[in-house]
């Protein structure tokens, strides 16, 4: 994540220093900071792993699904 004092707020800022942008569904996130530190991954390692990620390109929050209801005999 960017540190605060680049004050980035966009994800186009973000990339531009190189840095995460805030993550979407912030209650997804480590509670109290990294829980990861440096894995010793190759530059070419994180760019794969990066374009991996943008694969995923669903926008949409899931709605809990509507309770099951038996079709009723005739």
């Amino acid at each position: 994540m960017c540190p605060p004092e680049l004050g980035v707020d966009t994800e186009e800022k973000a990339l531009a220093n190189k840095c995460w942008p805030a993550a979407e569904q912030p209650e997804n996130t480590a509670r109290g900071g990294p829980i990861l530190g440096n894995l010793g991954l190759t530059s070419e390692e994180e760019d794969a792993i990066v374009a991996y990620l943008k694969t995923f390109s669903d926008t949409e929050i899931p709605t809990k699904p509507k309770p099951f209801t038996p079709a009723r005999n005739k």
